[in-house]
């Protein structure tokens, strides 16, 4: 990684401010038309459409990470972008929400073992708890759903006439 390079851009844009566009703190583009086989990642036979070249992707990590930076990628894919960041000696955090692309990215990335993190289903009656303005809210909604109130309801309800009562 050459820190000398991020150094530079940005003593440049500090000499200079309000003079030129935006492009005056980036190097040229660096143009590459699309991966090469060799770093499509496929699990029988099937890919990914949309995987970045590593030498457009290690430059970009580069180019907007600063040193010791963590890059975030809430759009993963097959973790073209996660590699170049290690790669290039950063931490990354990667999200991707497709179970294809992200066993793509497992296999990209040497990861052996995949932990698929299912996000807990919503109670909708928590969700119009915790949204409650007032303690009427709160009778209207155990009204609505007393047949499916639970202990769990009415600790929260409890928890949130509480605040309603600190902000009154």
């Amino acid at each position: 990684m050459n820190d000398d390079a991020w150094t530079a851009q940005h003593q440049t844009a500090q000499r200079h401010p309000g003079e030129g566009g935006a492009s005056r703190f980036f190097p040229t583009f660096r143009y590459q038309a699309k991966a090469p086989a060799a770093e499509r990642p496929k699990i029988d036979g099937k890919g990914w459409p949309t995987v970045k070249p590593q030498g457009l992707m290690r430059w970009l990590v580069r180019l907007v990470t600063p040193p010791g930076g963590l890059v975030l990628d809430p759009f993963a894919g097959t973790g073209s972008t996660l590699q170049a960041a290690r790669d290039e000696g950063f931490d990354a955090i990667g999200i991707e929400r497709d179970a294809f692309a992200y066993q793509l990215a497992c296999q990209r990335l040497g990861l052996t073992e995949l932990v698929l993190v299912e996000p807990e289903p919503v109670d909708p009656i928590l969700t119009s708890i915790s949204a409650a303005a007032t303690y009427d809210d709160l009778v209207a909604l155990w009204r609505e759903h007393q047949d499916g109130w639970s202990d769990v309801h009415s600790a929260a309800a409890k928890d949130r006439r509480a605040a309603i009562d600190v902000v009154a």
